[in-house]
């Protein structure tokens, strides 16, 4: 993005839930704005401007959001790793015959 020859003049990001956590879009918000390009969103209709105090205010609501989602997924595999464990006999950190070594 740096070169003077790029061809890259915006981000289009179609779901903000997988695409960024936290702060993670202000500091990608600056690069891009630094470089002369430009983000995009669906929930501001267009361009992501970061000087906006209602963009500032979605993308908060945005990045919480997205931080929730995560720490549901993390808790969605851990339960099912769990069930494993107790219903299935498998071990997290062994291979199966390393925690019950055959006779």
């Amino acid at each position: 993005m740096a070169g003077p020859d790029r061809r890259i003049d915006a981000i289009v990001l179609g779901e903000f839930g997988r695409g960024f956590a936290g702060r993670q879009i202000w500091q990608l918000a600056k690069v891009l704005k630094k470089r002369g390009a430009q983000l995009w969103l669906p929930e501001t209709d267009g361009p992501v401007e970061v000087d906006d105090p209602e963009h500032r205010n979605l993308m908060r609501m945005l990045a919480a959001q997205s931080e929730r989602e995560a720490l549901r997924s993390r808790n969605r595999s851990l339960e099912a790793m769990r069930a494993q464990t107790c219903e299935q006999g498998r071990c997290w950190a062994m291979m199966p015959d390393e925690v019950s070594p055959q006779p």
